[in-house]
C-alpha cells in the first residue's frame, strides 16, 4: 500500500497495487519550480510477486490515487533501489560530449555521455 497522510485533518488515503504487489518508495515530482503542496507526480516501482518483474508507476499527487502511467519492465528493481528527481535544468554533462544539437533549453539533444546533477 501507499499512503498519503493529511496531518492537518487527520485523514489519510490509501492505494493498494493488488494482490502479490509490492510498492517500494516512491518520490515526489513537482510540477514546476513553484508548485504548491500535491501539484506534480508521485513516481515509484511495484513488483510483482507472480511474474517477478517490476512496472514503473506514476500517480497523480493531487487527485490521488489516480494511476498516469504504468511501464512495464523486463525485469525485476530491487526493493531497496532508491531513487531521486533532479529537473534537467539543474544537470551538467560528463564522460562524453553530445552531438552539437541543442535540445532548446541548452544541452545537447543526443548526449553520449552521463548526466550528473549540476553542483553549487
Amino acid at each position: 500500500f501507499l499512503y498519503k497522510h493529511d496531518v492537518v485533518a487527520g485523514t489519510h488515503v490509501e492505494h493498494g497495487f493488488g494482490p502479490g504487489r509490492i510498492a517500494s518508495e516512491f518520490v515526489f515530482v513537482p510540477a514546476a519550480d513553484d508548485a504548491g503542496e500535491d501539484e506534480g507526480h508521485l513516481m515509484g516501482y511495484v513488483w510483482d510477486r507472480g511474474t517477478g518483474r517490476s512496472d514503473l508507476v506514476i500517480l497523480d499527487a493531487h487527485d490521488f490515487p489516480r494511476e498516469v502511467a504504468r511501464v512495464h519492465l523486463p525485469v525485476r528493481v530491487p526493493q531497496g533501489f532508491h531513487g531521486n528527481w533532479v529537473p534537467d535544468r539543474a544537470l551538467v554533462e560528463v564522460g562524453g560530449a553530445g552531438d552539437g544539437t541543442d535540445d532548446g533549453v541548452g544541452r545537447p539533444a543526443r548526449a553520449s555521455g552521463w548526466w550528473i546533477p549540476r553542483m553549487g
